[in-house]
């Protein structure tokens, strides 16, 4: 194994720790690194939902963040998986398919165990799922690259002007939306997190309904993956809101609230018109009272 290998062994096997699984899928964790032809990589791990519908997998999250910095170069996609018994899955194939076709840039895809060694690979996923071809529509890529998806504030900023800044980054995010064509709704979000720093990024559409990832998903996603565990306030805006606050849907009310159980957040949303200054502030509770949870 060479030096190169060695390194991104030893960041996968670290990285390990950032997935949100359950205790009793401890065994079937994995995480994946996304690597830039610009050198730079983004190192995502897996994170499962209650619901078993709304899990995430590592290579989604992988490259999750490197759009959140509007990096699309993506040149491959490694994954260290926990149990050598595999399946590769053809959702996961998807993801990959799709990002090149929307890039212009087949992804490389490898999976290997926790010693290093290969269990699958393939240097166009495309090519494994030949059945599956999205329809390649205009999309315009921002040539504006962002060194880090995060702003550092004053945890203790009046609660005007952390609204204003978060409503601010989270306009950064919207410009970070990964849509599907040119002209699609773009969400953005912004995380505010206990460490003081918030996260911002855009939705993940994709071509398979199944595989979007909502902005509210992609930006707190962002946040776990650089290790934040402390989430205090998520503000949304939406091209699809100019005049009136945008509305959070069933399925990340739920997601979000899995979370603010597991982590004990108590979680603030605040949703905004993207033209004017008008807003709503709910916490998660008030937006999905009695939430469903498979603890109970």
């Amino acid at each position: 194994m060479n030096k190169f290998n060695e390194q991104i062994l030893q960041k996968l096997q670290k990285g390990l720790s950032l997935s949100v699984v359950k205790k009793a899928n401890a065994q079937n964790n994995s995480v994946s690194i996304a690597i830039s032809t610009s050198g730079k990589s983004y190192l995502g791990g897996k994170i499962e939902s209650d619901t078993n519908l709304l899990d995430i997998s590592s290579e989604h999250s992988a490259l999750a963040l490197a759009l959140a910095h509007r990096d699309y170069k993506i040149e491959q996609v490694i994954t260290l998986v926990e149990n050598d018994s595999v399946i590769i899955s053809p959702l996961i194939l998807k993801i990959l398919v799709d990002f090149g076709i929307r890039t212009k840039k087949p992804v490389r895809y490898i999976v290997q165990n926790k010693s290093g060694q290969i269990l699958f690979k393939t240097n166009d996923s495309q090519k494994e799922i030949p059945f599956y071809k999205p329809v390649k529509q205009i999309l315009t890529l921002s040539n504006k690259k962002l060194v880090h998806n995060f702003k550092q504030i004053d945890p203790k900023l009046s609660k005007k002007i952390l609204v204003d800044e978060l409503r601010k980054l989270a306009l950064v995010g919207l410009e970070s939306a990964f849509t599907t064509k040119d002209g699609s709704s773009r969400y953005g979000v912004a995380v505010a997190t206990g460490s003081g720093k918030v996260y911002f990024a855009g939705q993940y559409s994709s071509p398979d309904k199944r595989l979007g990832l909502h902005g509210e998903v992609s930006a707190t996603l962002t946040a776990l993956m650089k290790g934040e565990r402390a989430i205090t306030h998520i503000a949304i805006v939406s091209d699809k809101f100019p005049d009136t606050p945008a509305l959070i849907c069933g399925c990340c009310r739920q997601w979000l609230s899995e979370l603010a159980l597991k982590f004990k957040w108590n979680l603030h949303i605040i949703c905004f018109a993207k033209m004017n200054s008008s807003y709503t502030m709910d916490t998660i509770e008030s937006l999905l009272p009695r939430a469903w949870s498979s603890k109970t």
